[in-house]
C-alpha cells in the first residue's frame, strides 16, 4: 500500500466517511464536518508515526492537512525531501 493508500484508508476508517464522487479527495473535512480539531490532532500523530514526519507547532497551525489531497501532498514533499536530504548527506560522506 502505497503513502496515498495509506493516508486514505486511516481518513476512511478513523473518520467513518467514503470517497466517492460526491465526497471527493479534495473536500475539506472541517467544513464538511468530518473532522475536529481532535481528529486533527490525531491524523498529525498517524503521520508521525506511518510516515516518519515531525510537525512543528507553526505547522500544527497552519491547516496544511485540511483534505485528503492536501495531506498526501505535504507527506509525498516531506518524504521526498528528507530523501534529498539523506542523499546529500550520503554524497558529502563519501567524497571525505
Amino acid at each position: 500500500m502505497n503513502a496515498n493508500e495509506k493516508i486514505r484508508a486511516f481518513i476512511e476508517e478513523q473518520f467513518l466517511v467514503e470517497f466517492d464522487e460526491t465526497f471527493t479527495e479534495d473536500a475539506d473535512l472541517f467544513r464538511e464536518g468530518v473532522m475536529d480539531s481532535f481528529g486533527y490532532v490525531q491524523l498529525h500523530r498517524f503521520i508521525e508515526r506511518e510516515f516518519g514526519i515531525k510537525f512543528t507547532e507553526t505547522q500544527l497551525t497552519e491547516n496544511l492537512l485540511v483534505s485528503c489531497t492536501q495531506i498526501c501532498v505535504y507527506v509525498l514533499r516531506a518524504i521526498a525531501q528528507r530523501g534529498a536530504t539523506l542523499d546529500a548527506v550520503q554524497n558529502q560522506a563519501l567524497r571525505a
